[in-house]
């Protein structure tokens, strides 16, 4: 139907949910018309404590004579209400041939706020294409803004997935973003190997009551130099009631040319009604480059987001730190002198 092999439409009822577990899908477009999807959601709204759970299926996409491919597609506004939930868990995707699209395409989901949640993990993401693919793509996931200073945005999360992506592009990316915003947004512990300009491309990135990138390895497997940064961000804007956390993560590639490429870089910082207070903490720890196995911040960031991070756990270890803001660090130091004092006397 609609040239998928699974079409959900329309609502999901209050306390009911729905899974796609255990398919095997393959489509190929070289002899159909326009594009086509193993799984597409078109109008679909999540009442009140409903689930959709996509998990276990293998979707495999093909095309010889190019146009746009998506394995999973999510079409035309999802909306995913109070305390209702959508997981994409397990499921191995693959793309091959002359393709210009995306395995995963998310065209506007609105999480309601209040314990909603979209979470795509443990998944597995092969794209090769001699045209422009992504693995992951996503346009406007976003919340409320009115529960923006109550901390109660929709959950997204991009975790412990596997990405490798062979793009045609060489100046295109893995995994992109346009304006997520309004969120607790995680990016964590993903393996992402690709050959193309960028591992992920944010179009925006806009006040989030939590942010991490933390525990990724970036492997460039191109076979030149990386000449470009890992992560891109056109303007960063933040939120003053938040935190954001960059950790842990691992650059690899096997020849560099360059010391400017940085992990993060972003065109400018913006700030919730330009109110910026000392809060708001971009905090960096255990991160490496190829180039720099103890990089300083200056080689991590670009100078717009420099200005506004911390460095928060001292020379980069291979244990998991505990990050806490500075005024915690100094109660502690005066805790342990006075702890000595004491013994002394």
């Amino acid at each position: 139907f609609n040239n998928s092999y699974i079409y959900i439409y329309y609502a999901l009822p209050e306390n009911s949910s729905i899974t796609v577990q255990g398919n095997i899908m393959f489509a190929d477009r070289t002899t159909r018309n326009p594009f086509i999807t193993c799984i597409q959601m078109t109008y679909f709204y999540l009442m009140k404590n409903a689930t959709l759970f996509i998990n276990d299926n293998v979707m495999n996409v093909s095309s010889q004579t190019g146009g746009a491919v998506r394995a999973l597609y999510f079409a035309s506004d999802t909306e995913i209400g109070e305390s209702s939930s959508v997981a994409i868990f397990r499921n191995k995707l693959v793309a091959n041939g002359n393709i210009d699209g995306s395995l995963f395409y998310i065209d506007d989901a609105y999480l309601e706020a209040v314990n909603s949640s979209l979470v795509v993990t443990s998944n597995s993401f092969t794209a090769t294409s001699t045209d422009s693919i992504d693995a992951f793509h996503t346009e406007y996931v976003f919340s409320d803004y009115d529960v923006l200073y109550t901390g109660q945005t929709g959950y997204f999360s991009f975790s412990n997935n596997f990405v490798n992506v062979t793009s045609g592009d060489a100046s295109g990316r893995a995994i992109y973003f346009n304006d997520p915003y309004y969120l607790h947004f995680y990016i964590d512990n993903n393996q992402i190997y690709y050959n193309v300009g960028t591992a992920v491309r944010m179009d925006y990135s806009d006040l989030f009551n939590a942010f991490s990138i933390s525990g990724n390895t970036f492997q460039y497997t191109n076979a030149s130099s990386i000449t470009s940064d890992v992560i891109l961000v056109d303007t960063f804007y933040l939120f003053s009631n938040s935190s954001y956390v960059v950790s842990n993560n691992k650059v690899i590639a096997s020849s560099v040319t360059t010391t400017d490429a940085k992990l993060i870089s972003a065109g400018s910082i913006a700030f919730d009604n330009n109110n910026f207070d000392n809060s708001t903490l971009i905090a960096s720890c255990g991160n490496t480059l190829p180039w720099a196995a103890s990089p300083t911040l200056d080689q991590l960031f670009s100078a717009a987001i420099v200005a506004y991070t911390v460095e928060l756990c001292g020379p980069v270890t291979t244990s998991s730190p505990s990050f806490a803001h500075p005024r915690h660090v100094v109660v502690g130091i005066v805790c342990f002198i006075l702890t000595i004092f004491i013994f002394i006397l």
